[in-house]
């Protein structure tokens, strides 16, 4: 009878293995399958999508993707889809950069100096990522008008903002740290900049990197942001969508053309997750010393 029970549970573990693999297997499916469309239809003429071909009937190999480098209409302007990316790629890092450092020094400042108003700047921290973010819209155009860098490059700065989900991730990864390690450095007669900068931030550094990779998707795929407030200076998600939107309002536009500019708008980020997705998964909240 033992042997019998340890067959049948062999048996039961063997059935609910192949049953979560088809699960994951019918999800990876899900998720691969829009992306071979986009790559199919991109292939395709203007004329076989139109006819509503679903096979590999009218392909065209990679015309698109030359036709889609050398010119993107948007409205009365021709941009090229080189200078999409090149103002993706600041409007991108630019981004990122005054993100994360604005948020790494607001959230040491906060985890690891006791001050009155410290819990008052984290629950503030903690509001602000509760509010509508179109609800604030109409009040940042008008401060950017305000400022002048409406439809500038310089708006980058105004991400230097220190709070969100970037600077609640930090807080808890600060938290983690040993404060030994701060303490032994101000003994031996090192300053708050020379501390943060050498000591806490190397045991943050793998967090810092998942953040900066995810804020990248997120800024890469940003087109409200540059199509409200940076008008003469479209990036490649902002193009699209205009191109998208010229399409859908008959603008005769080429949908193979939209599907190839898609896939090139992907490519990067998904190079980006394959180079760097073990760092991610590996994410930590701390190092060293717990205390």
């Amino acid at each position: 009878m033992i042997a019998h029970g340890k067959t049948d549970g062999r048996i039961g573990w063997l059935i609910c293995k192949g049953v979560v693999f088809a699960l994951f297997f019918l999800y990876a499916i899900s998720l691969l399958y829009p992306i071979f469309f986009t790559f199919l239809t991109s292939l395709r003429s203007q004329a076989a999508y139109d006819a509503g071909h679903v096979s590999f009937m009218g392909i065209e190999g990679f015309k698109s993707y030359l036709e889609a480098f050398e010119k993107m209409e948007l409205g009365a302007n021709t941009t090229s889809v080189w200078e999409l990316i090149l103002n993706s790629l600041w409007y991108t890092v630019g981004g990122c950069g005054a993100s994360i450092i604005a948020s790494a020094m607001t959230a040491y400042v906060v985890a690891k100096y006791r001050f009155r108003m410290r819990n008052f700047f984290y629950a503030m921290a903690i509001f602000t990522m509760s509010l509508p973010i179109v609800g604030q819209l109409p009040s940042q155009f008008v401060i950017y008008q305000k400022l002048g860098i409406y439809n500038n490059p310089l708006l980058i700065f105004s991400f230097f903002g220190g709070f969100g989900f970037n600077f609640v991730v930090l807080y808890s990864c600060f938290k983690g740290i040993s404060s030994e390690y701060a303490e032994a450095a101000f003994m031996d007669g090192a300053g708050h900049t020379r501390v943060f900068l050498q000591i806490i931030l190397p045991h943050a550094m793998s967090v810092i990197g998942a953040l900066f990779m995810i804020t990248c998707v997120n800024y890469w795929n940003d087109y409200l942001g540059p199509l409200l407030f940076l008008p003469d200076w479209p990036t490649l998600a902002s193009g699209l969508y205009v191109y998208r939107t010229a399409a859908i309002r008959g603008g005769g536009v080429s949908m193979p053309v939209l599907y190839a500019g898609l896939l090139i708008s992907a490519l990067p980020i998904l190079l980006l997750y394959g180079i760097f997705s073990k760092q991610m998964m590996n994410m930590t909240f701390g190092g060293g010393l717990k205390g």
